[in-house]
């Protein structure tokens, strides 16, 4: 059974459909930290006229204002995208991401010692294509933003790590618990009776 080439006009026809369904606030959503960083040198409503004119995109300028106003929120929503991604580099290259996240050359350094490391004839595994469309996905999202702009997301990222160390050490302790419910008293008698 071959394709018709009817089926690519179709994806393509969903992907413009999708597009067009952003509503503003998942346009502000994802674009906030470049709408950030721009607004020292633009207006708002230079960024929705430049957006319009550019790419096409509508993005009131009101709606530009009001994100800047109410940053937390979308801090905290690029700091959740960014964290999980950078969980993924995090869990192949075994470096904390407080290690990497502001330090670009450890970053670099990292995983490309961890592409090297790992390179081998049989071409790239699962993790190898995970960890390359985290690293991209980082430096289009995350490095290439200026370091005070990162700087600005780093309060959001860092509460972020925190809860998961905390998630971390609750499940170490219940685990804990559960190996000493589910050990036999018996054993426990044997051990302490053989010092």
């Amino acid at each position: 059974m071959s394709d018709s080439p009817l089926y690519s006009i179709g994806s393509g026809l969903l992907r413009e459909a999708q597009a067009k369904k952003k509503s503003p606030k998942h346009l502000v959503s994802e674009l906030f930290p470049f709408i950030f960083e721009a607004t020292p040198a633009m207006s708002t409503r230079e960024i929705s006229d430049w957006l319009k004119k550019e790419h096409k995109v509508t993005l009131n300028f009101v709606a530009i204002a009001k994100a800047l106003r109410e940053s937390s929120r979308h801090w905290e929503e690029f700091a959740s995208e960014i964290e999980a991604v950078a969980g993924i580099v995090e869990d192949a290259i075994g470096i904390e991401q407080s290690a990497f996240m502001f330090n670009e050359p450890v970053f670099d350094r990292e995983v490309s010692e961890f592409f090297c490391a790992t390179a081998g004839p049989n071409g790239p595994d699962q993790e190898k294509s995970d960890l390359a469309q985290a690293v991209s996905a980082l430096n289009s999202r995350w490095f290439v933003l200026s370091p005070a702009t990162r700087r600005e997301c780093a309060p959001y990222l860092k509460r972020l790590w925190e809860f998961r160390e905390l998630e971390k050490e609750e499940a170490f302790r219940a685990s804990q618990s559960s190996t000493a419910e589910t050990q036999d008293p018996d054993d426990e008698a044997s051990a302490d009776g053989e010092d």
